[in-house]
């Protein structure tokens, strides 16, 4: 449980360092606070950090009612669209059992 935790903040921080995404929308805020830019990014660090605990709150809980199998299979489905890995290809390669589940 431990390893997963640590991996979990390792690949988060290296998607804050490394993610375009965050320094494209906080560096206006950043700008305009001036001096108290650092206050910027700690909520925005804050409000992440607090909306991705709230959702594993829910589906560790939820755990039981739900059918985790399928859900991943659906995640795996959705995500290799999103990142433009054709999600049509990232399906069978995870029925296969080619990802990393075993």
């Amino acid at each position: 449980m431990i390893s997963i935790l640590l991996l979990g903040i390792v690949a988060g921080f290296s998607h804050v360092v490394t993610g375009p995404d965050h320094v494209a929308a906080l560096a206006p805020f950043s700008v305009e606070a001036q001096q108290r830019a650092w206050t910027v990014g700690l909520r925005w660090g804050v409000g992440h950090a607090a909306g991705i605990v709230a959702v594993a709150l829910v589906f560790v809980f939820a755990a039981d009612w739900l059918n985790l199998a399928l859900l991943a299979d659906a995640g795996d489905y959705l995500g290799g669209g999103a990142r433009g890995g054709g999600s049509v290809g990232a399906a069978p390669c995870a029925q296969r059992g080619a990802g990393l589940r075993r």
